[in-house]
């Protein structure tokens, strides 16, 4: 073999759907694919040699492990036991928290057949080798330029209604209004594991290295440390404050005692409510550590450039623009 590890001892991309799972269950049921990846090694106690072997060396430095990874993942997804970010955050679906194992054939089927319905309705997928095996990449040219042309179309015609009617400026502020109290009646229902959940996804979409959230007794409080690596480390205490009021400067000042103690670098307080001008005179003062603030709208704001729960179309407004000269040239 020359040194060269043989491929068969590298676990297939069917093989993988499990141990994926079970990652991400361990992970608390989201994680980067690199937490992931480190996470499927540590399980199936995987050599330096099967991790290191490449993919295709003469296209580039891809491994095996993770070109099969991923299809391992894109399978799941398909299957929807799975979903990920913009950020490359993996978690899991609703059904993908409940279900415990899958039986890699019925899955394998189930996405084959997806493909196969797709090629039916003319969504052209063209790979090298069948994703399932975990060779080639999926490749829609085809879809792509009809997406390019539609969104061409949409930015060039005004935006209408599904009766034909115009979108005003004042239907769109009416909805902009909307989704967010809609979006933080949601935030005030989720239970306090859900929380928990949430908090994770949120700061491993901003690539904090390791993440403790823990809620309290109280469904109106989560709590938890965050620590960043990298060239310098720090560690963050966070506090969620789930109110439908003003925080005051005296809450402010209790969460930094509270983060003084635990010897945190940085406080992090945020809540689905506001803060009083003296809560945030508060944050500001020298007094170590520093603590930042993070309102209602601001934690909203947040959930919609990560694209978490919240999807964005664009809108055309049609505006209309009177040429007097035209009238009076008449």
């Amino acid at each position: 073999m020359d040194g060269k590890l043989d491929e068969v001892t590298i676990p297939s991309v069917k093989d993988l759907y499990n141990p994926v799972l079970q990652a991400l269950r361990e992970l608390g049921g989201s994680g980067s694919i690199q937490e992931i990846h480190d996470k499927v090694v540590a399980n199936l106690e995987l050599s330096d040699e099967q991790v290191a072997e490449l993919h295709n060396p003469d296209k580039g430095n891809q491994t095996q492990l993770d070109n099969r990874l991923g299809w391992a993942r894109t399978a799941l997804k398909n299957y929807g036991l799975v979903e990920n970010s913009r950020r490359g955050v993996w978690a899991f679906t609703q059904e993908g928290r409940k279900t415990a194992q899958v039986d890699p054939q019925v899955v394998a089927a189930t996405v084959s057949a997806k493909l196969r319905q797709r090629r039916a309705s003319s969504i052209e997928v063209e790979e090298d080798q069948d994703p399932l095996i975990g060779e080639g990449e999926p490749i829609s040219e085809r879809r792509k330029k009809r997406e390019r042309e539609q969104a061409t179309a949409v930015q060039k015609s005004p935006t209408h209604q599904p009766d034909g009617q115009f979108i005003t400026v004042e239907d769109l502020l009416s909805t902009y209004t909307s989704w967010r109290d809609q979006l933080l009646a949601q935030l005030h229902e989720m239970t306090v594991s859900q929380l928990e959940r949430f908090f994770l996804r949120i700061f491993q979409n901003e690539g904090i290295d390791t993440v403790d959230v823990l809620g309290t007794s109280s469904s109106a409080t989560i709590e938890g440390t965050m620590t960043s690596g990298g060239f310098l480390t720090f560690r963050v205490e966070f506090q969620f404050l789930r109110v439908n009021r003003q925080v005051s400067a005296r809450e402010v000042e209790d969460f930094r005692r509270r983060a003084r103690v635990g010897g945190s670098d940085k406080g992090l307080l945020i809540t689905t409510g506001t803060f009083t001008q003296e809560a945030t005179r508060e944050s500001e003062r020298r007094s170590p550590p520093k603590i930042e603030l993070i309102d209602g709208k601001q934690l909203i704001d947040k959930l919609k450039e990560l694209g978490l729960g919240v999807s964005t179309k664009r809108v055309v407004v049609e505006q209309v623009d009177i040429d007097l000269d035209w009238f009076r040239g008449i």
